[in-house]
């Protein structure tokens, strides 16, 4: 079979011997797939600079079974910044992670990469608060896997006047419909869930949202994403990294 060339981003990178990585990529038009690196390791290999974990790469890559071999790799962007601060870093993985789990092989994730890229590059630049951009992508990952609820009305009487979250159901929830085990969401918070919820991508990169709000955000969505997209572990790890 001729070879495949396609531009994705390595959401994760895992040693494979002394000098090979198989890599896992989030190709536009292919999906989620492995790709083993023959030599990667190598700094004196064509590809070292452009297969690292979280560049964003045109790779050519050969099918072998269930798995891809890299042929070649053309760096478009390193996100090298990032690498500056623990924190920045480990949110990024853990937005990597994401990705890659809502992520499925053979299907197209043109989205996800767009949601992935444009946020590692505010992210990297500091164009948006850190805890807000976390809360902005979790709500957009949600979206584009088909998982986010209505984060505008009450689930049970369709009140704008929301109070309250419902982790394990994925409800918001009015002051009279809230019922034991949601959480309570303050008013800020529930009008930044909204907008981030229903507004475009660009709209969304540019709004400034209060940390107190992204914060409390982020604490009542942990149940729901823990659930629908699974036990993420860059998710832990984050967690302790700036203490949540």
């Amino acid at each position: 079979m001729d070879p495949i060339k396609t531009m994705g981003i390595v959401a994760r990178a895992r040693s494979v011997g002394e000098n090979d990585m198989m890599l896992t990529v989030i190709s536009e038009n292919l999906g989620r797939i492995s790709v083993w690196a023959k030599g990667i390791k190598s700094l004196k290999h064509k590809a070292h600079a452009s297969a690292a974990h979280l560049c964003y790469s045109e790779f050519i890559i050969k099918p072998k079974g269930d798995i891809y071999v890299l042929s070649e790799a053309a760096l478009s962007e390193s996100f090298y910044g990032l690498r500056n601060s623990l924190e920045s870093l480990s949110e990024a993985v853990y937005f990597a992670a994401l990705a890659e789990a809502v992520s499925a092989e053979g299907i197209e994730a043109k989205d996800v990469i767009k949601l992935l890229l444009n946020s590692l590059h505010y992210l990297e630049h500091g164009k948006k608060d850190f805890f807000d951009i976390r809360l902005m992508y979790e709500i957009k990952i949600l979206e584009i896997s088909g998982f986010l609820p209505d984060m505008g009305s009450c689930a049970k009487c369709g009140s704008e006047n929301t109070a309250y979250f419902d982790g394990a159901a994925g409800e918001m929830l009015c002051e009279n419909c809230g019922r034991q085990g949601a959480s309570g969401v303050s008013e800020d918070c529930a009008k930044l869930m909204k907008m981030y919820s229903s507004s475009q991508l660009k709209d969304a990169l540019n709004f400034r949202g209060a940390r107190d709000a992204a914060t409390e955000g982020i604490c009542v969505l942990q149940r729901f994403l823990a659930e629908h997209i699974g036990a993420v572990k860059e998710r832990n790890y984050l967690n302790n990294i700036i203490g949540m």
